[in-house]
Parts: C-alpha cells; structure tokens; sequence
C-alpha cells in the first residue's frame, strides 16, 4: 500500500500564525477595518495571500491599508533616513531608499554605527517586520553561474537589476557606512515583492 503524499492544500489557513496575529492587531489599531470576511492563506500557485470567504461584488474595495501603516517616499523623507541623506535623499530610487530603511531597521543595534539615531528601533514597526519572510529565492539572490545558465532574455534582465541594486547598495555606503549588503539584498527583494503604487502620500503637502 502506498503512502500518501502530504500536499498543503489551497487557501491552508495562516490565521493561527502568531505573526500574522500580531500584523492584524497592529493594522487595527492604525485604523484598519475589514471589509469582508477574509483571513491569511497559502496558495500552491502564489504562497501567501489573502482568501476572501464571502462573495463580493462588482467594483467593491476588497482591502484599504491605514496610510499610518505604509511606508512611502515621503515618509522616508521625514524619517532618520531623510535626516541622514538631507538634500542627496533625491538620488536614490524609492526602491533604494526602502530597501536601506528595511536593511538598517533589522540591523542589531550593536552592529549600526554612530550615523544612525540611536532611537530608530522603536515598537511601531515591529508587527510588520515580524510579518516578513527571513529569506527569499529571487534572480537577484542567484549566483553568477545560476544566471548564466537562465535564457539570454532573463538574465540579461537580472543582470540589470543585479548591477542597479548593487550600486545603489555602494552610492548609499557614503551615507550609511554600516549597511549590510546581506540585509540590504533581503530589504530589496522585499520591496520588490511587497510594494504597491501610490500616487501621492496623502501626507504630503506639496
């Protein structure tokens, strides 16, 4: 008799997940209200998501995320990294400047240096960064002999945004001396996964 083969079925419930917990009382508190019936899934096709357990309708906003719970462009620019970049913050590419805010916010404190405010581990992110994945399998992350072997269209592309993320990685050293490339490439791949456009921070006022 053949045993059978344990398979994570599609939209496996995640909402047990002490950090998934955590993220939704935090977005709560910022002012998140659920629309809809919904939890935190797994999908064979696209890993984690979010499953709706009810029908919508036509045109219905699904999920509308509290501002206070997004990190953008602007908020960047009035946060310790603004401070730290002042009239060179312009630069650097959004994506760039998420992904050192990310690298240095999960830096041990130890291990930053004296650029830094000593204040910028504070608890209000703490839901979010304990939400993220600790390692990602992205063409970025690839060794040379693994993009060499990818199909000349793909790896030229990697090799692009390898190349664009690892300058950014070497202008902004100028600036933050103690940035990890390790946390750095886990910041980026991040941002690639996770950000969403947005027009105009509703907090800015220019």
């Amino acid at each position: 008799m053949k045993a059978k083969k344990h398979q994570t079925k599609d939209g496996f419930n995640l909402g047990h997940t002490e950090s998934l917990i955590q993220l939704l009382k935090w977005m709560r508190k910022c002012g998140f209200v659920q629309s809809f019936r919904m939890r935190p899934a797994y999908f064979t096709a696209t890993e984690r998501g979010l499953q709706v357990l009810q029908n919508v309708p036509r045109g219905s906003v699904i999920v509308s995320i509290p501002i206070k719970c997004c990190v953008t462009r602007y908020y960047l620019s009035k946060s310790w990294l603004g401070g730290i970049l002042k009239d060179n913050f312009s630069r650097f590419s959004t994506q760039a400047l998420m992904s050192a805010w990310l690298a240095v916010l999960t830096t041990p404190p130890e291990h930053i240096s004296d650029h830094v405010p000593g204040d910028i581990h504070t608890d209000f992110w703490r839901p979010y960064i304990d939400s993220l994945p600790t390692e990602y399998s992205l063409p970025v992350q690839f060794a040379q002999e693994e993009i060499d072997s990818l199909p000349d269209y793909i790896s030229s592309i990697v090799q692009k945004q390898s190349s664009t993320m690892l300058q950014a990685y070497t202008d902004l050293l100028n600036y933050l001396p103690s940035l990890n490339f390790k946390r750095f490439v886990w910041g980026y791949s991040t941002v690639n996964t996770r950000a969403v456009y947005l027009q105009r921070d509703p907090r800015d006022p220019g």
